[in-house]
This record gives structure tokens, sequence and C-alpha cells, in this order.
């Protein structure tokens, strides 16, 4: 369950009952995985096509990777084979 206002974004997780801030990056990749399953490098080209970024910027890379460990500890999303 998503909620967004103009300033933040909070969503909470029915299965942990806890609720989450996200900044607006960790916002849109969980948005991406909620549509559908994703790959790091498939995160990282819509990330980088939307705001413009060089794709080789290995920090976008780390930074996106990083998310979906937290993501994972979080149970808001988890990895598939």
């Amino acid at each position: 369950m998503w909620e967004v206002w103009p300033d933040e974004v909070v969503v909470f997780n029915p299965l942990s009952g806890e609720t989450h801030q996200l900044n607006d990056m960790a916002a849109q990749v969980l948005s991406w995985l909620e549509s559908s399953p994703q790959t790091i490098e498939s995160l990282v080209v819509s990330y980088c096509d939307q705001f413009g970024i060089d794709e080789s910027d290995k920090d976008v890379e780390r930074l996106i990777s990083g998310l979906l460990k937290e993501f994972d500890d979080l149970g808001l999303a988890e990895p598939v084979e």
C-alpha cells in the first residue's frame, strides 16, 4: 500500500505491519518492480533513461543494487531466479 505526497512517499507492508518512508529513487525503483520483475541492468537503464544519466555510471548500479538488497531485507521485494 502506497501513499504519495509532494515531499515524501511511504509504503506499508501488510505482511510485516511496517511502514517505510522512501526517497525518490527508492520509490521509483519499487514502482517498477511492482509492475513486473526486473533485472538490476534493466532498472539501471530505466533509471538512467528517465533522469538523463549516463548508463555507464557505476554509482547508479551500486545504489540500485543496494536498494534491492534493502527491499529484500524489509520484505518489500524478493529476488527471483
